[in-house]
């Protein structure tokens, strides 16, 4: 009898395994669906162009900045106008100050036109701008920590509900609202790539 009752317990015990290990390959199945975490936070690193190339490129641009000069420009222009008057009183005029006799009358206009350029060619060793481009490193890694812990807290509230899920119907739905709340974050930050990579790994 107690080798009886040993035999059952132990075939109840893999059963109950078996049923568990198929619970667990199902909920992994379901994950599966879900694109690499590789390829999401390449997504967004590529949405708000803080990726590795881009930020390398970004340096670059700040460096060969001194290759081009700065310019700078100017016109002037200036009236030149002049006029004299005189009397003629050796043939019998009289000088009237009120009146007097035009003998010359002189306008001119002068222009002048300026320009220049400049280099900062020490700027080729290390240019300010450069430092702009180091901040754009912490964006880069707030971005790869947030999609991450998205992208996994949704994995987990996805087990929770295939292996696991609350009885109170009311906790159910909010832990699926939640994971739908999760997903449009990762499109936002994703700018919609999340969606196009789960439809695709479909």
């Amino acid at each position: 009898m107690m080798m009886l009752s040993l035999s059952l317990s132990l075939w109840l015990c893999v059963s109950g395994a078996g049923e568990a290990d198929a619970e667990v390959a199902e909920a992994l199945r379901l994950l599966a669906e879900d694109p690499p975490i590789a390829d999401v936070q390449r997504a967004a690193l590529e949405h708000f162009s803080v990726s590795h190339d881009d930020l390398s490129s970004y340096r670059a641009a700040a460096r060969l900045r001194a290759l081009l000069p700065s310019l700078t420009g100017g016109y002037l222009q200036g009236d030149n106008k002049l006029r004299r008057s005189s009397a003629d009183q050796a043939a019998g005029f009289s000088y009237d100050p009120n009146n007097p006799q035009v003998t010359d009358n002189t306008n001119g206009v002068d222009r002048a036109f300026t320009a220049a350029a400049t280099w900062s060619l020490g700027s080729l060793v290390f240019d300010a701008n450069q430092i702009e481009t180091y901040s754009l490193v912490g964006i880069q890694q707030d971005l790869l920590t947030e999609v991450t812990r998205l992208y996994y807290t949704r994995q987990h509230n996805v087990l929770a509900l295939a292996l696991e899920p609350p009885r109170d119907p009311r906790a159910r739905a909010a832990l699926m609202l939640r994971s739908r709340e999760i997903e449009a974050m990762l499109d936002a930050l994703t700018g919609g790539a999340w969606s196009k990579l789960r439809r695709k790994g479909r």
